[in-house]
């Protein structure tokens, strides 16, 4: 059930430069923190950490928890998102394995991961909207 699912998500800035993924669907293109679904067992940071070499190839640390939210995604009602600070300790960018990254996988479209200028942000159709809205007061 949606209730019980717990996300954790990275927010990852190095200078003026955020890590986000270009989420590229057939119906729709945004960008997101890089993150996933905490697995049984697994503590919020230790799924931050797996998840973002997952999916970038680099090494984080778990920082402070910056900001948590309710997801309102149609579908995903309910499931608690959690956002970190963190900062790379090495990996290199790029040479992520996770599924979403294999082609034909369950995950549909394409997975972009890359730094972006802060400055541009306001212009991306950043979800949710409120890391958004708060990336950039805190930030900018």
């Amino acid at each position: 059930m949606a209730k019980e699912i717990q996300r954790s998500r990275a927010i990852i800035i190095q200078g003026q430069k955020i890590l986000l993924v270009k989420r590229t669907k057939p119906e729709e293109v945004y960008w997101a923190c890089p993150g996933g679904i905490v697995e049984k067992g697994e503590s919020l940071e230790q799924c931050l950490i797996r998840e973002v070499k997952e999916e970038t190839g680099l090494d984080v640390l778990a920082g402070d928890l910056f900001f948590q939210m309710l997801s309102q995604k149609p579908g995903f009602e309910g499931q608690r998102e959690y956002f970190y600070l963190a900062d790379v300790v090495g990996g290199k960018l790029g040479t992520g394995t996770g599924p979403e990254l294999i082609p034909n996988s369950k995950y549909p479209g394409k997975y972009e991961f890359k730094w972006y200028d802060l400055a541009i942000v306001s212009d991306l159709d950043l979800r949710p909207k409120e890391i958004k809205k708060i990336i950039l007061n805190k930030f900018l």
